[in-house]
């Protein structure tokens, strides 16, 4: 794009400061001035900058709330894996109604097997028995969890030694420290005692029996 003087009008060049003819000084234009330039660059620079903050701040509290719901999720939702893989005996139970202490039954062993009969589970929900050898009496119990999934455990709450418990409603307590567990997968709700909750031990639907392996009782060692 040509030039000219503002004076005189003499063609002039693209950076000249003073005209050639008359001496006059020329304006500076706006694209060659290079406070201008500056000037413009730290406005473009500036807002693009404010634009691309606003952006990677709604994105990093976006990534921030996504990662706190599925923590959140992970935790509230936490499963034991002996529970996990425990077989449903029954449709779901509430356990809103008054508390439930443990019953008391027999068991036997036979073939390398700890059985007691599953109908006085489906019955009293939440029972007690043990396994005695030669060396050790081990307590155990079972019961029925919220979602009909079969829970067989070590009875024994390990930093007080008690071995009762009893069901409060969706939870489980123990009788002498009052330690409190959810019923559905042992997670602690309340108590000094919550890291050591009864201990799940594997078991198995036979017929009308469920059936603990001896080894696993027997092999068993306490955590504290």
């Amino acid at each position: 794009m040509a030039n000219f003087c503002t004076k005189c009008g003499k063609h002039v060049g693209t950076n000249a400061s003073f005209c050639s003819q008359c001496r006059a000084r020329l304006p500076q234009r706006s694209g060659n001035n290079p406070s201008h330039k500056d000037k413009h660059d730290k406005v473009v620079k500036k807002n693009g900058g404010g634009i691309d903050g606003y952006v990677k701040w709604i994105f990093g509290a976006a990534i921030v709330v996504m990662l706190g719901v599925l923590f959140f999720d992970k935790f509230s939702t936490s499963t034991n894996p002996a529970i996990e893989s425990q077989p449903v005996v029954s449709s779901s139970i509430d356990y809103s109604d008054a508390g439930q202490q443990m019953i008391d039954i027999g068991s036997k062993v036979e073939n390398g097997k700890i059985i007691i009969p599953l109908d006085l589970i489906e019955k009293y929900r939440f029972v007690a028995f043990q396994y005695t050898s030669n060396s050790t009496t081990v307590p155990l119990l079972a019961y029925i969890a919220p979602d009909g999934k079969l829970v067989t455990a070590v009875s024994l709450c390990e930093p007080c030694s008690s071995t009762r418990f009893h069901i409060n409603g969706d939870n489980v307590v123990c009788n002498t420290c009052g330690t409190t567990w959810k019923l559905q997968n042992l997670e602690a709700v309340s108590g000094a005692c919550g890291p050591y909750p009864p201990d799940p031990i594997p078991s198995t639907v036979v017929g009308n029996t469920v059936q603990i392996d001896v080894k696993a009782v027997a092999n068993w060692r306490p955590r504290v």
